[in-house]
């Protein structure tokens, strides 16, 4: 399964627990074709105990965890091969951090950005991703602010995050100072792109691309 967007629904009561509703993706074996979605919900106990629907490991998950110990790119000769292959989905990590601009910038325009990552990433331990979804009321967020870039509705988001928060941010391996700290930052250290095998050839051989992976591909 691909990970949960929450409903454009409001959290209810069910008994002493709060349920939020979700939406998963199933995610197809070898493929990042889209799947049916499935709606479920995040139940949060009255104990305080999160329950969240279980969502399997797949190569992404294997790739952000070890940013800091994956290297190399993508043999050029791969990517030329004649074959039925459309399009490619692919994690680039930076060789610094830079900002959304310059992201752009070295970004070919046939490539659709699926997901941006605003922290480094530690062994063990993934980055911050931040889904390129450019409507920001589908995030929960009432009010679009003026700045609608994906830096800029991270630093909205984050705004609104208060103490209270911090156990349930905690359970998902999130902390708000850190949140605070990356959002401030606002750089952007690797992203998911979606693009033809010619258009990776090139981003891979900016100098700015640490490395480059194929998580997906589309015939």
């Amino acid at each position: 399964m691909k990970a949960a967007g929450l409903l454009d629904q409001k959290a209810t009561r069910a008994g002493s627990n709060i349920e939020i509703p979700v939406l998963l993706e199933a995610r197809p074996a070898q493929s990042f074709s889209w799947g049916k979605w499935v709606q479920s919900k995040i139940v949060i106990e009255q104990s305080g105990k999160i329950n969240t629907p279980a969502l399997g490991a797949w190569d992404l998950t294997k790739l952000i965890e070890n940013t800091d110990v994956i290297s190399g790119k993508i043999d050029d000769a791969v990517l030329g091969h004649r074959s039925p292959i459309r399009s490619m989905q692919a994690v680039i990590w930076l060789q610094e951090p830079i900002s959304e601009s310059r992201l752009s910038e070295i970004t070919p325009n046939s490539a659709h950005l699926d997901l941006v990552f605003l922290s480094p990433g530690l062994k063990g331990r993934k980055p911050i991703g931040w889904d390129a979804q450019e409507d920001c009321t589908l995030r929960g967020m009432e009010v679009c602010q003026s700045d609608r870039t994906l830096t800029g509705q991270f630093r909205q988001w984050t705004s609104m995050l208060e103490g209270v928060d911090e156990q349930i941010l905690k359970w998902l391996g999130l902390n708000l100072s850190e949140l605070q700290l990356r959002a401030t930052e606002g750089k952007i250290y690797g992203a998911v792109l979606t693009l033809p095998p010619a258009d990776l050839i090139d981003i891979q051989s900016r100098p700015e691309v640490a490395w480059a992976q194929i998580i997906g591909m589309r015939m």
